[in-house]
């Protein structure tokens, strides 16, 4: 909480860790609809021209095509997808795009194949999967000079934070990353990537008005 950077951030965190400890709605009533504007945040600071993106989990493209209509002279896009059936309609989405790349494969921190649950937004790692995919860390992938990455991978998060690692390191991108779907991504997540660099400044931003689509924002500290 102290490490939140505005007073937004503090009063939504609190707000939903509240709702989480008593089950009193009136937590929520600050919360509305706002997956429209997800991830885009003003105090995002990125170039108006070179920025390169890391979409993780990309599901259809949505938050791929936002990135372009925020930073339309982007120099690159690359899009983690292992679910076919989301890929297909991400490169329909974006047809008509240049220098947007798709990989067909998740991402974790190892390269391994898992078992994967196909079920749209909500597709998952799962035992009882029905389908296999394959999964490797972003370390491997050398994609360079990366500006920012967005993660919402349905609860592997942290795992696949560890498969970057040298990437956060190095690269110092700006990083959005789901914080909802473990109950101890709130703390887990920044503790990890702080323990890596140390220079960002943490952001909370919520997007419904239930307990889903929490997002913390991990913005570098630039020398002046």
């Amino acid at each position: 909480y102290l490490l939140l950077q505005d007073d937004k951030s503090k009063k939504q965190y609190s707000d939903l860790i509240n709702f989480k400890l008593s089950y009193d709605v009136d937590f929520l009533s600050n919360f509305s609809y706002l997956e429209d504007s997800q991830y885009f945040e003003d105090f995002l600071n990125l170039p108006e021209n070179g920025a390169v993106f890391v979409d993780i989990g990309g599901y259809d493209g949505f938050t791929s095509e936002g990135f372009i209509k925020h930073y339309p002279g982007y120099q690159s896009i690359h899009i983690f997808e292992p679910d076919e059936s989301n890929l297909e309609k991400s490169k329909e989405r974006l047809d008509l795009f240049d220098d947007v790349t798709f990989y067909k494969i998740g991402l974790s921190n190892k390269k391994e194949n898992l078992r994967f649950d196909s079920s749209g937004s909500t597709s998952a790692i799962s035992a009882d999967g029905d389908m296999e995919i394959s999964v490797d860390r972003l370390d491997d992938m050398q994609i360079e000079n990366i500006s920012f990455i967005k993660m919402d991978i349905e609860g592997i998060e942290l795992l696949a934070l560890k498969g970057r690692k040298e990437c956060i390191k190095n690269q110092h991108p700006a990083l959005a990353i789901s914080v909802y779907h473990q109950v101890n991504d709130f703390w887990k997540i920044p503790e990890y990537i702080l323990s890596l660099r140390e220079d960002y400044h943490i952001f909370f931003r919520h997007y419904t008005e239930s307990i889903y689509e929490s997002v913390m924002f991990f913005i570098p500290i630039k020398e002046k």
